[in-house]
């Protein structure tokens, strides 16, 4: 028997091969109304991460999280616009502004589909060594890291997305503890 092409993403069949297309796409409470706006390189990849996220209670948006843990499996998607990668940034820029999503934490376009310049990649590793206090949840001093790094390999942590977000203010903790930048 043949491997079936579709999943099911929260209420809506999503086809396999779909992994090669990127797009806008729109995740809606189908209770209260209230929706998110994404884009992604491979919309069927990106929409099976949220999915597996929000089931696991890891998504990193609160709004979305918060909302499938009181409502359930909720949510339907829909496709806004298919396009190409280089389009992406420019295109979800306009969702975001002409629909305003409530979900959505930041009301930018990450532009994360458009390369790094080398001033950016200068500033990113400059980032990944800088000294790093560690915290109990009680804001007890517990360790001073050399570097985001250093954390991350202790952890056993495939990338320094998670803690980075976490310095920036996403998140009350980072692997159970509070991370905060040296000295700040």
């Amino acid at each position: 028997m043949a491997k079936s092409t579709k999943t099911t993403y929260i209420n809506t069949e999503l086809d396999y091969n779909w992994t090669w297309f990127s797009g806008i796409y729109k995740i809606t409470n189908t209770i209260n109304g209230k929706f998110y706006i994404g884009s992604a390189r491979s919309l069927y990849k990106r929409l099976s991460e949220h999915q597996e996220k929000l089931r696991k209670n890891k998504h990193k948006n609160p709004h979305l999280q918060n909302s499938y843990n009181k409502y359930g499996n909720i949510f339907s998607f829909t496709i806004i616009k298919m396009c190409n990668i280089g389009e992406l940034f420019i295109v979800e820029q306009y969702y975001l502004d002409t629909l305003n999503p409530e979900y959505n934490i930041n009301k930018q376009a990450t532009g994360r589909h458009i390369p790094h310049t080398l001033e950016t990649k200068e500033k990113i590793a400059k980032s990944q060594f800088k000294k790093i206090d560690q915290y109990s949840i009680n804001n007890e001093f517990l360790k001073t890291w050399e570097s985001i790094k250093s954390i991350r390999d202790h952890f056993g942590m495939k990338s320094s997305g998670q803690i980075v977000s976490h310095l920036k203010g996403v998140g009350h903790t980072c692997k159970k503890f509070v991370f905060k930048y040296h000295g700040s």
